[in-house]
């Protein structure tokens, strides 16, 4: 049985009948996320050493919703996710220094649907 991913609501019923008898189960569907996307800053964008910058990652999507995670370099970093309709998002704050000149940061997001995390990145310019 295929049903059309703007069908699906995340739980459905199948029925099997089988000489007078019947059998229900319940199966649940999994779809992966968007890509993720990052709003707020413009690669290239020079932020000023000591100005605070807003960056957040967007996931639209998936069942079950995304989990996002941020990374700088290898590291993981703290961030504020939260859910809105069917997008989850997650905000990092972040002191620009010398360090962050050139650092590459990365988000993450995936699901029980995703192998692979799927990845976004920004690379800063600090002066």
């Amino acid at each position: 049985m295929y049903v059309p991913p703007a069908k699906r609501k995340g739980e459905m019923k199948c029925r099997l009948f089988r000489a007078l008898k019947a059998n229900a189960g319940v199966g649940r569907w999994i779809d992966p996320p968007s890509p993720p996307k990052i709003v707020g800053y413009e690669e290239g964008t020079p932020i000023k050493s000591g100005d605070f910058q807003r960056f957040t990652c967007v996931a639209i999507g998936g069942n079950p919703l995304a989990t996002l995670r941020w990374f700088k370099r290898d590291r993981e970093v703290r961030a504020i996710t939260s859910i809105s309709g069917s997008g989850v998002f997650s905000e990092l704050v972040l002191r620009a220094d010398a360090s962050d000149n050139g650092a590459v940061y990365r988000c993450e997001a995936t699901n029980s649907a995703t192998e692979k995390p799927l990845i976004t990145k920004i690379k800063l310019t600090v002066h």
